[in-house]
């Protein structure tokens, strides 16, 4: 059996979609590489698992700070100032980024 083609079923398998048939589980068995790309995609649902479980609090500030800058960016209409929205909206999703970046760098580190 080849390992290329068996690099998908090993990441299914890892993540508890699909199980290896015996060929696929035997080749497994005495395949250093293949036992070594189960192990990543093992490690990386881990991860993953870990990065959905973890929460953070957010500043005790940061509802009033949000809340005050809504107020104060009313278009004298009513309507809310829309380059406001994609701030907080681009200053959410860095947040993320950075927190998925530090989950992912400090597993790099422990493995």
């Amino acid at each position: 059996m080849q390992c290329e083609p068996l690099r998908h079923s090993l990441v299914l398998a890892a993540f508890g979609e699909r199980e290896l048939d015996p060929p696929e589980a035997e080749h497994v068995g005495c395949c250093l590489r293949c036992q070594a790309e189960l192990a990543r995609a093992s490690r990386l649902r881990r991860r993953l698992a870990e990065l959905r479980a973890e929460q953070l609090p957010p500043p005790e500030h940061l509802l009033g700070d949000v809340l005050a800058a809504l107020a104060g960016a009313q278009e004298p209409d009513g309507r809310l100032a829309w380059r406001l929205v994609y701030l907080v909206g681009a200053a959410g999703a860095a947040g993320v980024v950075v927190l998925a970046g530090r989950t992912l760098s400090r597993g790099r580190l422990a493995s």
